[in-house]
């Protein structure tokens, strides 16, 4: 019997839960030596979300169904295969039975060559699938308390880092950098310029080096973030961090690169 052996993480699952594709390698492989068959290959998507089939370790376990060079194909759980019920089916029922493929759990029994098995299995499919929506549902949650609070969520922008409190504050070493960029824009200067300026004089970029490309500076350029502002369902509105530049400053600075574009 040749089993072909799928594993996957996502990040946040990773953070969450503790999975790993080590732990789900070692499962699968002591349960196929269980069962004396062979391992035909491993297939792992690491960093990939179970909310679609768009995976190119999956990609490459279905072409190895069709051509017909699996005999099984072996899980960890249901989920890994995907969270998304008709995605489970779809593949066990369109794409391994066709091709004489079984489909096995090691850790959920299920027969998938009979209809209670069948039944079995698209009720934890149904329950992947909830499992999921519950995840999401919290995150947006958590984001939407967040911005109640005037808290930031992502990654602080450049010139900003995080306050004890989770709330945006200068970042000492970069905020005097975005007020100069600005300055240096509505002074007439471009973003090559600017860019190049930057690099010059060793300003430490959004990574740490110092390194500059013009489309970063002009997305520092256009950003309302420095004007203390957060853009929420489409409209930029007072979010009340500390701005990093004045209002005046600020659209001079647009008006300066639309004229520069204007000019070509």
């Amino acid at each position: 019997m040749r089993a072909a052996l799928y594993i996957r993480v996502s990040t946040e699952e990773q953070a969450r839960e503790g999975f790993s594709l080590s732990a789900q390698r070692e499962s699968l492989a002591a349960f196929v030596r269980s069962q004396g068959w062979e391992t035909e290959d491993l297939y792992a998507d690491e960093g990939f979300s179970g909310k679609d089939l768009h995976r190119p370790a999956l990609g490459r376990l279905i072409q190895g169904a069709q051509e017909k060079r699996i005999d099984v194909v072996l899980v960890w759980k249901v989920d890994r295969l995907s969270r998304r019920q008709q995605d489970v089916l779809h593949l066990i029922e369109d794409v391994f039975a066709p091709n004489g493929v079984g489909f096995r759990s090691v850790t959920e029994a299920f027969d998938t060559t009979t209809p209670a098995g069948m039944a079995m299995l698209g009720m934890l499919a149904v329950f992947a699938q909830l499992e999921r929506a519950t995840i999401v549902e919290r995150s947006l949650v958590g984001m939407r308390r967040r911005i109640l609070e005037r808290r930031w969520t992502g990654v602080a922008p450049y010139g900003y880092r995080y306050g004890t409190d989770g709330r945006l504050a200068p970042e000492p070493k970069t905020a005097p950098w975005v007020a100069r960029m600005y300055r240096w824009s509505a002074a007439g200067m471009g973003l090559q310029a600017i860019a190049s300026r930057l690099m010059r004089e060793r300003c430490p970029g959004p990574f740490g080096r110092a390194r500059w490309h013009l489309s970063t500076v002009g997305l520092i350029l256009r950003s309302r973030v420095y004007l203390g502002e957060r853009q929420q369902d489409g409209e930029w509105l007072p979010f009340g961090h500390e701005p990093l530049i004045g209002a005046a400053l600020w659209y001079r600075a647009q008006d300066a690169m639309s004229t520069r574009r204007c000019l070509g």
